[in-house]
Order: structure tokens, then sequence, then C-alpha cells
């Protein structure tokens, strides 16, 4: 594929990409739900492809001198078993 010339294109809604994709436009990354009914009504078709793994930095920033709150202690203490299982069941 060396000789593709590739041009992205950045949209801020989803309904933009669908529409460049009715088009012909091209391939795109979007929400299934986005083009559901398309894919239904056979005019956009599904690629089966396996994406390469991506990561995320999460950070919670709190200071170490203010008071947190119990309901914000209990919510940072939720966000990290949710994180560290999340993290678990990638590998």
């Amino acid at each position: 594929m060396e000789n593709v010339r590739t041009m992205p294109l950045i949209f801020s809604s989803g309904k933009g990409q669908r529409n460049c994709l009715l088009r012909g436009t091209g391939i795109a990354l979007c929400p299934e739900r986005v083009v559901a009914r398309h894919l239904a009504e056979g005019k956009l078709v599904k690629l089966e492809w396996e994406p390469a793994p991506m990561e995320t930095m999460i950070m919670m920033i709190t200071h170490v001198e203010k008071w947190c709150s119990p309901p914000m202690e209990r919510f940072m203490e939720l966000a990290r078993e949710a994180l560290n299982t999340a993290s678990d069941n990638s590998i």
C-alpha cells in the first residue's frame, strides 16, 4: 500500500462522517449506531478487521490539602476498580 494516497478527514459529528461514507468517500472508524440503518439496508458494508490495541491514559487528580467528600472518595475507588478490571480483561 505504498502508493495509496490518503487524506484524513476529521468530523465533529457522526452524521457528517456517515454522509461522506454514503457518497463513497472512503472508509471510516465510526460508532456502529451511527450507520446501523444503512448497514441493514446494504448501503454501507462493515469491514471485519482486528484493530491494533489502543491505550488511553486516565488521570484522577486531587489536591492533597483539600477535603474530599465521601461520595467523591467512593467514586475514585470504584473508578480504580473498574479500570483495573478493564486492564486485566484486555491482556
